[in-house]
């Protein structure tokens, strides 16, 4: 076959090819923006009228026994809204009320449909349906579907939770619309893009023709040039008449012939250096290797043969702390505790450190109540934060804030973060402070912690993040540990896509502030 001939037939199979890749993508994004205003539109529907329906009336509806239902004068209420509703609306949909039964089946309720099937169950099939349903009775949000099928038909849906006085959700209004008519926009976009191809195929297969022809031939002069090159001959061509980016690339081969000849030498003096090199890198890759186990060997071990004893010793020192009654013997006592318990931290510290350096940290998300979190870590350290005569706030919002995170992870940083402000804190208050920041695509939790102690200086905000770096150091400084605390939080935060702020004044207090993604 010719080499004009392929081109043609190589160009005209890439533009359909395109083609059909660019009316892929059209076609799935136009279906997913009608189903997306549809859906937009019926869960507006079913917000309003969730709104509008008393839940603790509703709840006392019984659909399970519909004998008398139909005559409960709450469900002739509930009944009239919703047909007054899609009559002003002008709606084609029917407005529908259901009662999640179990994670598999719903309960019909109230409906505008013209024969009302009210205490019927619905067997839910489809995945896309038993989420939205699930998700409305455990977080209480308005849903909007995207394309799904059920035994009923193909369907995309609005779905909203009906509140009782306990903002508690007892049901849900849901409004169902048909995926016909978006199929049958989808069909006629089709059948617009099959003429629009036909009428293109004969211009693309001439055009592709035409441009074949122009550049074959110096293309196949070339060709026969970079085979004798290929073939080891490079003796100098005949001169190749070329314009535009053929005549480059035929400049192109030349100087490639030139360069081989000159590159040959080179490769053959380079061969022996890389032969030495070759030896000089695996004997570093081997060192480096066994470096690699002595560390983790010696990780291994300290966490063995320096922690495991040291809790036992600790145990037992809390033990004797508690038999001894000589005060000056229990007082001894004390500190050896204390002593033990600050040497533990330390090594925790260090070992934590080290599994960050060396990227072991392996994540374990889960759905996590900040909420709950704050202040399960708050009280551990009542006893500490009133020993020193000062005062705890914890301020959390009503509104609950869940979010998908390392519960583990979270709970050292906010640790850190809180023991860090009861060291350095004399006298005042730590305040613990939590709240959800919504903006316009999503929203962050924010959590503060502030104290009233000795302050930050502006120039050492970088440096309270570094490890074994303190704001006031040396030997004769008032505050123990080694500086840890700090960066672990502030690593431990970025490993969960978060960032830790600090702002502080001398003699006034910090606050470190962490922002998450909700």
């Amino acid at each position: 076959m010719k080499i004009w001939l392929k081109i043609a037939i190589l160009t005209f199979l890439l533009t359909n090819v395109a083609i059909e890749v660019i009316l892929f993508y059209v076609k799935a994004q136009e279906k997913d923006e009608i189903a997306s205003l549809y859906g937009e539109k019926l869960q507006s529907v079913a917000t309003i009228v969730s709104a509008l329906i008393d839940g603790d009336k509703y709840e006392k509806l019984n659909f399970n026994d519909a004998r008398d239902i139909y005559s409960d004068y709450y469900y002739k209420d509930v009944k009239a809204l919703l047909l007054k509703t899609k009559e002003k609306l002008k709606l084609k949909e029917n407005i529908y009320t259901l009662s999640l039964a179990d994670s598999n089946s719903a309960i019909f309720g109230v409906m505008t449909n013209d024969i009302p099937f009210a205490g019927d169950t619905l067997h839910i099939q489809s995945k896309t349906e038993k989420q939205a349903l699930q998700d409305i009775y455990q977080n209480g949000r308005n849903i909007k579907t995207g394309i799904y099928d059920d035994q009923y038909g193909m369907w995309v849906s609005g779905i909203a939770p009906i509140f009782n006085s306990e903002n508690r959700v007892v049901g849900a209004v849901q409004l169902d619309h048909e995926s016909s008519l978006i199929y049958s926009k989808l069909n006629e976009l089709n059948s617009s893009v099959f003429y629009f191809r036909l009428l293109l195929i004969p211009l693309i297969i001439i055009v592709s023709i035409f441009f074949s022809k122009i550049i074959t031939r110096p293309i196949s002069m070339l060709t026969n040039t970079l085979d004798n090159i290929s073939k080891g001959d490079y003796r100098e061509a005949k001169p190749i008449k070329a314009y535009g980016e053929v005549k480059k690339l035929v400049e192109s081969a030349d100087i490639m012939r030139r360069t081989i000849l000159d590159q040959q030498e080179k490769i053959f003096e380079t061969m022996s250096q890389l032969k030495i090199h070759n030896k000089e890198l695996i004997t570093a890759k081997e060192k480096a290797e066994e470096m690699t186990k002595l560390k983790d060997t010696f990780l291994a071990n300290m966490s063995h043969e320096l922690r495991t004893p040291l809790i036992g010793a600790l145990g037992f020192a809390e033990i004797l702390n508690g038999d001894i009654e000589d005060a000056e013997q229990k007082e001894m006592a004390e500190n050896i505790v204390v002593s033990m318990k600050r040497l533990l931290n330390t090594l925790n510290s260090l070992l934590e450190l080290s599994l960050i350096a060396s990227n072991k940290i392996k994540l374990v998300q889960s759905e996590v109540s900040i909420n709950s979190l704050i202040e399960k870590v708050a009280r551990n350290f009542v006893g500490s934060i009133k020993s020193k005569g000062l005062e705890l706030r914890v301020k959390i919002p009503d509104d609950n804030i869940i979010i998908r995170t390392d519960e583990k992870l979270l709970s050292q940083v906010l640790n850190n973060l809180i023991d860090n402000a009861v060291k350095f804190t004399k006298e005042g208050f730590i305040n613990i402070e939590l709240n959800r920041i919504r903006g316009k695509d999503n929203s962050t939790c924010q959590i503060k912690i502030q104290d009233t102690g000795i302050g930050i200086p502006g120039d050492c905000y970088e440096m309270v993040f570094s490890e074994f770096r303190q704001a006031s150091e040396g030997l004769s400084r008032n505050f123990e540990g080694i500086g840890l605390g700090l960066p672990i939080a502030k690593k431990y935060t970025e490993l969960l896509n978060g960032n830790i702020s600090l702002k502080s004044k001398v003699k006034e207090g910090s606050e470190f502030t962490v922002m998450l993604g909700v």
